[in-house]
């Protein structure tokens, strides 16, 4: 409705404005410019987000420059068709110049957008929309029984939705529609992260729930495999999680592969989930404390002296 009110009033200002400017033979040119650029404008109003889409999806200089370019592309493009419907020169080519016009809008603005929906799932407003998985509002309740002494009892209860939103993982991010965190949801998530290859606009949050959801059915091994998942350039490991889980998980053969799987991907990218210095010292901590309990005091000992390297660090070192 807003749209058809923004294209009505285009219609009877352009052709009120050329009328009182050249006369009422000139009405009808006005309300083909405001015709013309309404359709123009359409396309022009879908920059901000295009630009913003490309600026997220990897191309920080181009998404800014293309959203400041917008307005004043729209203005000159304004400027233009106005001068092809009033000079007597162009007047004869008014037709085809303003056809040019438009398609130098309608053209990069289509591909932009087929291309972003593509190649990084631009288009869908939520999670739960892109991957086709219910909201929390229609996530399940399940009851929690603890077998812990409380207040004169053995046992406490409690319900719990199970279900998730990106600022219960990444508090630092602003809140999001909350998804569903039911195995049938979680294993939609992870379909969805292996059809879009870990590269789409929901792509981190999708992880992050994933990573959350196995935990909270408390399914250690599905949660350690999501903790661990790499992909370069697009998925980092949860080090600190996934040696949260070896640390307390049992000593098996398959747990200490794993731990020097997640050393051996700390050792190849090692700026990839350490960008903080007290995050690194607790992973760098975790890594020691995961190889000291399976008796590996070298590699132990290794990781605590990357503590000696890290700057501002004010704790006491730490010894296996």
């Amino acid at each position: 409705m807003h749209a058809l009110a923004l294209q009505a009033a285009a219609l009877v200002l352009g052709a009120a404005a050329f009328a009182s400017a050249g006369g009422k033979g000139r009405a009808r040119l006005g309300a083909s410019f405001g015709l013309i650029m309404s359709a123009i404008g359409w396309c022009a109003s879908r920059w901000p987000q295009l630009s913003r889409a490309i600026d997220l999806s990897g191309a920080t200089f181009a998404g800014p420059f293309l959203g400041g370019l917008a307005a004043p592309a729209f203005a000159a493009t304004a400027a233009a068709a106005a001068a092809a419907l009033l000079l007597k020169d162009a007047r004869p080519r008014a037709l085809f110049l303003v056809a040019w016009l438009a398609a130098l809008w309608a053209v990069p603005t289509f591909a932009t957008e087929a291309a972003l929906a593509r190649w990084w799932g631009y288009g869908p407003r939520t999670l739960a929309e892109a991957a086709h998985i219910p909201t929390n509002d229609d996530a399940q309740v399940a009851a929690v029984v603890r077998l812990s002494p409380s207040r004169g009892r053995t046992t406490t209860r409690e319900s719990v939705r199970m279900a998730s939103s990106l600022q219960d993982v990444r508090p630092d991010e602003p809140p999001s529609t909350g998804v569903d965190l039911s195995p049938e949801s979680l294993a939609k998530l992870e379909g969805f992260l292996q059809r879009a290859g870990y590269r789409d606009v929901f792509a981190a949050e999708a992880l992050d729930h994933v990573r959350r959801g196995w935990l909270m059915w408390w399914d250690a091994d599905r949660a350690l495999d999501a903790m661990m998942i790499a992909v370069p350039g697009r998925a980092v490991p949860d080090y600190r999680g996934a040696l949260d889980l070896i640390k307390v998980g049992p000593m098996t053969a398959e747990r200490f592969e794993k731990l020097q799987q997640l050393d051996a991907e700390a050792t190849a990218d090692p700026r990839s989930g350490f960008e903080q210095v007290t995050r690194s010292q607790y992973i760098f901590e975790g890594f020691a404390a995961a190889y000291a309990r399976f008796g590996d005091e070298a590699k132990a000992r290794r990781w605590l002296g990357h503590i000696d390297n890290l700057l501002l660090v004010t704790e006491k070192k730490v010894e296996v």
